[in-house]
């Protein structure tokens, strides 16, 4: 009996193993911090089993079957003993391929790793009628630790996507969005290095979309978040950005955004009267009072539209209109002749209604408006 002959081509396989191992291990070792810890999360682990425990698995079988059939003497003496070889070699020379093309493309670019969690939060709507929060938060760290606004933006892009899947979808009723609209405002703000008027106007536009898309819900838990945050965003383009054309189109479409709820949903109209005076207000203080003026004309558009004004619209308005009159000269005669103007809405007598407001402001706390509040009332010489 001839004894086997023993022929295993040690170089090629080993080089094949090494690349096989060695790329993944490439991708993990450069990829950044804040990037490897969303992929290697303990709930995404078998993910990466899948994608690579397996080919490896593959490869490992087929060279120890070739092992196996050499150690057994299978084609012995026969064509086939270089062919099985030429085979075995081809098989882990396909899943190495596969691994140099897939891994680096997957695990190897920002955007992937945003996309593959964007397709995870809208799957986990699909499957339950709610967004997970563990994809959520982990796009907002993604978009907060971006190290340039273009990186930032595919965080903020992929929220587009996500909340417009869900407004849109026939199971939205109203409260699925909480976690994207709170933590939307932090993508900007809580990441100085790249702050960007763009991005911060893509958010607007964001919030200013999943308002559009409403519809008849069941609950307005959305819309009163989106309420707190459009509030949020104009407040943050006042003051954590130069003044600019740009900035101001941002608030503007902020207020854009509150008049566009006002319709169908009166139960909101005080979140949306209070978002509105904090805006104008600010506006004010930082001389945007074009900006001011647009907010209190919204105001009194929400007056104009409600049959029993609400104690809340009207402290407001009478709040904001105490800030223009702050300001000594022109701005102070124009909010004494809009008083007049507009008093007609308060449903009582302007007296009445400006020691309301100014009750109204001392029980919150907001002592400043309440103040001013007072001053334009002595001036008036009427007694608060």
């Amino acid at each position: 009996m001839n004894e086997c002959q023993f022929n295993i081509p040690f170089d090629p396989i080993i080089t094949l193993v090494v690349f096989l191992i060695g790329i993944p291990a490439l991708v993990f070792q450069f990829m950044p911090s804040d990037v490897r810890r969303v992929v290697f999360d303990k709930t995404r682990k078998w993910k990466i089993f899948l994608n690579l425990g397996l080919p490896l698995i593959l490869a490992a079988i087929t060279i120890i079957v070739g092992i196996l059939m050499e150690y057994l003497c299978e084609f012995d003496g026969t064509p086939w003993h270089e062919a099985k070889w030429t085979l075995i070699i081809i098989i882990l020379a396909l899943i190495t391929g596969w691994i140099g093309i897939y891994v680096p493309l997957r695990y190897g670019r920002r955007e992937m790793i945003i996309k593959a969690l964007e397709k995870e939060a809208i799957y986990s709507f699909q499957e339950n009628g709610r967004l997970k929060d563990k994809p959520i938060e982990d796009l907002v760290d993604l978009g907060m630790s971006a190290e340039s606004a273009q990186e930032q933006r595919l965080a903020l892009e992929s929220f587009l996507n996500i909340m417009m899947y869900v407004v849109s979808h026939p199971a939205y009723n109203g409260d699925s969005l909480e976690t994207p609209i709170l933590n939307l405002i932090d993508i900007v703000t809580l990441n100085s290095d790249v702050r960007n008027v763009s991005n911060l106007r893509l958010e607007a536009e964001i919030l200013q979309n999943v308002v559009l898309e409403k519809k008849q819900i069941e609950f307005t838990t959305d819309l009163q978040n989106a309420i707190k945050v459009v509030s949020s965003l104009g407040e943050v383009a006042l003051t954590q950005f130069e003044q600019s054309l740009e900035v101001d189109n941002v608030v503007l479409s902020c207020i854009q955004t509150l008049d566009l709820i006002v319709s169908g949903y009166p139960l909101l109209n005080s979140n949306i009267s209070q978002a509105l005076f904090e805006i104008g207000s600010l506006a004010i203080k930082h001389q945007r009072e074009f900006v001011g003026i647009a907010a209190l004309n919204k105001i009194i558009i929400l007056l104009n539209t409600t049959s029993d004004p609400e104690s809340e619209l009207v402290a407001d308005t009478i709040g904001l209109v105490a800030h223009f009159w702050a300001v000594e000269g022109s701005q102070r005669e124009f909010s004494k002749q809009y008083l007049m103007d507009i008093k007609k809405y308060f449903g009582k007598s302007l007296r009445c209604a400006i020691k309301n407001s100014y009750q109204h402001w001392v029980s919150e706390t907001q002592f400043q408006t309440a103040d001013l509040i007072a001053q334009m009332a002595r001036s008036m010489r009427i007694k608060v």
